[in-house]
């Protein structure tokens, strides 16, 4: 399994069920190929592991000669803080020098110097400062090494310790700053993935509004049914599918008898209960092939497609009854003008809505709910379909329909 650390996902398994040279890719194979890019030999191990009883005995003096050349630099004394973390600092420095002497620098080893440089990143050690120290650490320790091979015999391997140990830093750096890297590439991830999960947000806001606004240009924001504007771009769009399919359209044109008379007296708030209690009505009527829109002010247009007169009628009587139901006030009415394009003779919407427009006001001409229809057309009034004996009544009685007054509650 290949677990390189430039994979974004090492595996299905959490991170924290990883340890830290797991998740970074480091094997005992990379350990070995790392020590001999950096020529790190046995002889060098050898060497360093003999100052080690030397190195251990000073190990306080040594410790303690590094961080007074640290503190002496503000940034590094800034980070430290305060006294307890010194002590902590100096302890964890104590036995990073055993073990660079320790002669064996395998997976323990590693991990430990991975620890570190995570704990560096994470506390804010700069690259910069990390390297400064190394350099301040690794004066000190040649410094103790050649002291030590003074009193030897055999000086021969103190070049070799120097050596190692130069080395040997610079394979710690590198292990280090592999933690560096990762973290800001984490870092990195993680940005990513806030910057992708805001823009999806974002998107999703900008989608929102827009859908918003789209239904502000489109819909009354009274009643919630179409503007006049949607009202004539879908009345030409049903004109032009009724024309290009041979089938009628019906555009029921209704208005409201007693409202001026209303609003004035009870105000303005009750005049718009009204209007929508007609929007109710006709949302209760409407099919899913209709559209019904508010034209203007107590005016309201239904578009009927692929529906005759006949049916349009009665729709219209349905209409009137809930509304008369839900609003429950004798003195309110609606006066109904329907028109019908097609299937042989098509009207264009303009001539629709004036010809819809011209019944209704002769249908407020009668008292109560009244509907009235035109004959259109002498070929627009074949019905599509055979009639039944109601429906043949009614087409001989199309001019005018007065409807009896409902009885309201």
């Amino acid at each position: 399994m290949d677990i390189s650390p430039d994979k974004a996902n090492f595996s299905d398994l959490k991170l924290i069920s990883r340890t830290l040279s797991e998740q970074m890719g480091m094997t005992e194979q990379e350990i070995v190929s790392r020590k001999e890019i950096l020529k790190i030999t046995p002889a060098h191990e050898k060497a360093l592991n003999k100052c080690a009883d030397y190195i251990s005995l000073n190990t306080p003096f040594l410790v303690e000669a590094f961080y007074d050349e640290q503190t002496k630099i503000k940034d590094i004394e800034l980070l430290i803080g305060d006294a307890d973390t010194l002590v902590r600092l100096q302890g964890s420095m104590v036995n990073y020098i055993h073990s660079l002497f320790g002669g064996t620098y395998d997976m323990t080893y590693v991990s430990s110097r991975l620890r570190i440089g995570l704990v560096h990143k994470r506390i804010g050690v700069s690259p910069k400062l990390y390297l400064c120290g190394m350099q301040t650490l690794n004066e000190i320790l040649v410094s103790a090494i050649n002291d030590f091979y003074m009193s030897e015999e055999d000086k021969s391997d103190c070049g070799k310790a120097v050596e190692g140990l130069e080395r040997l830093l610079s394979f710690d750096i590198g292990l280090v700053f592999d933690t560096y890297i990762r973290s800001l590439t984490a870092e990195i991830e993680v940005g990513k993935e806030v910057l992708e999960n805001h823009a999806k947000g974002l998107e999703a806001t900008i989608k929102e509004r827009t859908r918003e606004l789209a239904q502000l240009a489109l819909h009354d924001p009274l009643t919630g049914l179409q503007n006049q504007r949607a009202f004539y771009d879908d009345l030409n769009k049903t004109l032009g599918l009724s024309k290009r399919y041979n089938h009628q359209v019906s555009l029921v044109y209704m208005d409201l008898d007693g409202f001026k008379k209303l609003n004035d007296k009870d105000g303005h708030l009750a005049g718009d209960k009204i209007l929508k209690q007609l929007a109710e009505a006709i949302n209760l009527n409407l099919r899913d092939t209709d559209s019904a829109a508010r034209y203007g002010g107590d005016e309201f247009c239904i578009i009927m497609p692929n529906t005759d007169l006949i049916a349009a009628t009665v729709f219209c009587e349905r209409l009137n009854t809930d509304f008369a139901e839900i609003v429950g006030n004798k003195d309110l009415s609606i006066s109904t003008g329907i028109a019908q394009s097609g299937p042989a003779v098509h009207i264009e919407a303009k001539d629709l809505v004036k010809l819809a427009d011209k019944n209704m006001y002769k249908a407020k001409e009668a008292t109560g709910y009244t509907i009235v229809v035109d004959r259109v057309e002498k070929e627009n009034e074949r019905p599509a379909r055979e009639l039944n004996e109601e429906e043949v009544a009614r087409m001989e009685n199309l001019n005018t329909i007065k409807l009896a007054e409902i009885q309201t509650k």
